[in-house]
């Protein structure tokens, strides 16, 4: 800081502005890589209903319905039409 009457000018400091930018950029790069992958929630929500391919009970919220739905929706193969029937077996396997 250089007052000069009633001014006052101030100057940044580069070299610690980069040093600050670099440990700010650093911290968030260290909390993207802490949260946690959505593939392995998917898998846990897996694990806590599934027994085997039997599933134990259907989730309450809604979020991990999705997750059961759709695992459920991988045993269909895409384009074929299915009877009804074919599809109350696939699904009262599971």
């Amino acid at each position: 800081m250089a007052p000069k009457g009633n001014a006052h000018y101030y100057r940044l400091r580069d070299q610690e502005l980069r040093r600050l930018s670099r440990t700010i950029f650093a911290e968030r790069r260290a909390i993207a890589s802490a949260v946690p992958d959505p593939k392995d929630w998917n898998t846990r929500v897996l694990s806590d209903y599934l027994v085997g391919e039997v599933l134990k009970t259907m989730p309450a919220t809604r979020r991990k319905r999705w997750v059961i739905l759709k695992w459920l929706a991988e045993k269909f193969a895409l384009g074929k039409r299915y009877l009804e029937a074919e599809v109350n077996d696939l699904i009262q396997r599971h």
